[in-house]
């Protein structure tokens, strides 16, 4: 078998692990606590993205170079990761205990699940900087476990065994995501350090000048990496602000079953970031343009024949995967499953902007759809509900992916998109 075969096999694998962490949740527990468990969860992977402050995306720009990454530059990037993620878990504790009677979800929650939780970011901001680390060194399969696959398998695992016990509780459930972000870290990391270590000391490094680690790029990495997460969740605390936490239930289902539709473009990702990076690190344009040409067009035919069944019936495939509690969901899986198809035809965009130098650009797009979600996003969320803050969500993803391609062909001659006249 292929590597890139068992990269898409392992990629397609972690995608299922995350789906049946979402069913599991959205059929243990009632919606309104599988709502707070799907908020809750999202903040905490989005204050694992500030933690890891763009260490994870300078780590693999730095594997995929021929000579890798190397030990001693890569425990400067971990440090640097401990401390920030550290320093975030701490503030997210402190604010979910100080402002808990203020949070409409937190009240029922224990002071410990609440510190707990929050300081699962150090571990959850570790495992996927492995991931990152081993993909930009070779070992993609592994990382893609690490980064996307772990946490939610062994999630899923351990509330299967909680609800077979009877216990399973909105604490219970978050206490094993905890859990399972701590075993992941535990195996990943030195899984990392070890592969990172034995490919420097087979490489040629000697003489090499260390990397410079600027504060500014990995600011920007982690500043685009952040706002491309909170502009993918932002209907999540739209609705928890605007509507109610059932609302944010039924968007969460509708969005991870979507997802399904940019699946091919999702496991691109994992094998195709080390070839784009180094081939823009080594100037090779008309080469990392016929990448981008086969990889897309091939994608967007898949993804298209993916959300036929989501748009024309969607009703019927949420009542099989999550039950009947979820029909209200329909509309706006349909609005979000043509979303993505748009959305996959324009390329590996968000990729490429930071693997080929552009992440102000990028950091400029997120900062730009982020306000609109402050401007036109609440409104929409409080006026017309779920639905309309679905369409709302799939007119920013395609508006930013067409600006973000838009981008790249101006100011790196890269054609991401897909064209249908060049199917290779």
């Amino acid at each position: 078998m292929s590597q890139v075969s068992i990269v898409i096999g392992t990629r397609g694998l972690a995608l299922l692990a995350t789906f049946a962490m979402t069913i599991t949740i959205a059929r243990v527990l009632a919606p309104e606590a599988s709502g707070a468990f799907f908020l809750i969860y999202t903040t905490v992977a989005l204050a694992a993205t500030i933690g890891r402050f763009g260490t994870d995306n300078l780590v693999l720009k730095l594997g995929s170079d021929a000579r890798g990454a190397s030990a001693s530059v890569t425990r400067r990037l971990l440090a640097i990761l401990v401390l920030a993620s550290a320093l975030v878990a701490a503030a997210l504790g402190v604010f979910a205990v100080v402002f808990r009677p203020a949070l409409g979800i937190l009240p029922e929650l224990s002071s410990f699940t609440l510190f707990a939780v929050s300081f699962s970011v150090v571990p959850l901001a570790l495992s996927v900087f492995a991931g990152a680390a081993l993909r930009g060194s070779g070992r993609v399969p592994l990382g893609v476990v690490a980064e996307l696959g772990s946490v939610p398998l062994l999630t899923t695992v351990g509330v299967i065994i909680l609800d077979q016990s009877g216990s399973a509780g909105l604490d219970a459930v978050l206490l094993v995501m905890s859990a399972a972000a701590a075993l992941t870290a535990l195996w990943s990391m030195p899984a990392a350090l070890w592969n990172i270590t034995a490919q420097h000391s087979a490489s040629s490094a000697e003489g090499r000048a260390a990397p410079i680690i600027s504060a500014r790029s990995l600011a920007s990495m982690m500043g685009t990496s952040l706002l491309f997460y909170l502009l993918t969740w932002a209907p999540i605390y739209v609705l928890g602000f605007a509507a109610s936490v059932e609302d944010v239930a039924d968007y969460t289902v509708a969005a991870r079953l979507a997802a399904f539709v940019q699946l091919g473009a999702t496991i691109q990702t994992s094998y195709l970031a080390p070839e784009f990076a180094g081939l823009a690190r080594r100037g090779l344009l008309p080469e990392l343009n016929a990448v981008c040409r086969r990889s897309t067009n091939r994608v967007s035919v898949l993804a298209a024949f993916i959300a036929l069944p989501l748009v024309i019936a969607p009703a019927p495939l949420l009542e099989l995967f999550y039950g009947g509690g979820y029909a209200a969901a329909a509309p706006a899986l349909a609005v979000l499953a043509a979303a993505a198809v748009a959305v996959t035809a324009c390329g590996q965009v968000n990729q490429l902007m930071l693997l080929c130098d552009l992440e102000h650009a990028a950091l400029a797009l997120n900062v730009a759809a982020l306000a609109s979600w402050a401007v036109l996003g609440i409104p929409c969320g409080a006026l017309w509900g779920l639905m309309g803050v679905a369409v709302f969500a799939g007119l920013v993803s395609v508006a930013y992916a067409v600006s973000a391609a838009v981008t790249l062909v101006r100011q790196r001659r890269i054609h991401a998109y897909a064209r249908a006249w060049e199917v290779a």
